[in-house]
């Protein structure tokens, strides 16, 4: 039998793990500029 590996984890898990903690409601940073650069260009 072969030993069975448990899944490499994915890159938002080793941020997490990394104790990366620049979150914005639990989504990544850049989401929000990407929210803030598309109010701004709406309502200039």
């Amino acid at each position: 039998m072969t030993d069975l590996q448990p899944p490499s984890p994915t890159p938002a898990e080793r941020s997490l793990a990394a104790g990366d903690n620049r979150r914005f409601f639990g989504h990544p940073s850049g989401l929000a500029m990407l929210f803030n650069v598309e109010l701004w260009e709406r309502f200039c």
